[in-house]
């Protein structure tokens, strides 16, 4: 015993790790605490388990909804994303088709000018029509050296005009005055008519 004394009294103090603190001094004081507290609601008719199992129940469902909602608002956000974008596209669409109109209305006004140019030229082109056939009927009652004298002066466009509205027989009487190369140039352009 004497042995067994001399070695109690000769063993130093144990120390202990942190984790073996840790576990000494918080986690067996924090499971009984638990234990005595779930105890007490079990005799008070409290069950915990149950209590649990609903929360988390509802916790589920509730996590669910907020899913369904955030998924709802991502839809939403690209519906109206794709709602924008399409709108963008008919206003863009609405201006081409603005400009268009424009253009169509432009080429319109433009048609309508040139309309009323070829109608001026064709009154023009009938009243020289009619002018040159005075002139040609004044040819006619003139004589032929006299005429071939005046077609010589006159400018070749009109001398061929003067000379298409002319009686075959006059106009071959005042191509018979004129010089043989004069005669033959006129001849040919009537021809070519």
């Amino acid at each position: 015993m004497a042995k067994n004394k001399k070695k109690v009294q000769t063993e130093e103090p144990k120390k202990y790790s942190f984790l073996q603190k840790l576990f000494y001094l918080y986690i067996i004081p924090f499971l009984f605490s638990i234990t005595v507290a779930l105890l007490l609601l079990t005799y008070w008719g409290i069950n915990v388990f149950e209590e649990i199992k609903q929360f988390t129940e509802q916790r589920s469902i509730q996590m669910e909804e907020d899913k369904q909602e955030e998924e709802e608002m991502t839809r939403t956000n690209t519906s109206e994303q794709e709602d924008t974008n399409t709108n963008n596209s008919i206003l863009q669409l609405e201006n081409e088709v603005i400009e268009k109109q424009n253009e169509i209305i432009k080429l319109t006004a433009e048609l309508k000018i040139a309309n009323e140019t070829i109608e001026e030229l064709k009154e023009q082109r009938e009243e020289l029509n009619l002018s040159i056939k005075e002139v040609a009927t004044m040819y006619e009652r003139m004589s032929t050296k006299k005429a071939a004298q005046i077609l010589k002066e006159l400018d070749e466009d009109m001398t061929l005009q003067i000379l298409k509205k002319l009686s075959v027989n006059k106009r071959s009487a005042i191509l018979g005055q004129l010089d043989p190369e004069i005669a033959a140039k006129y001849t040919e352009r009537l021809a070519s008519n």
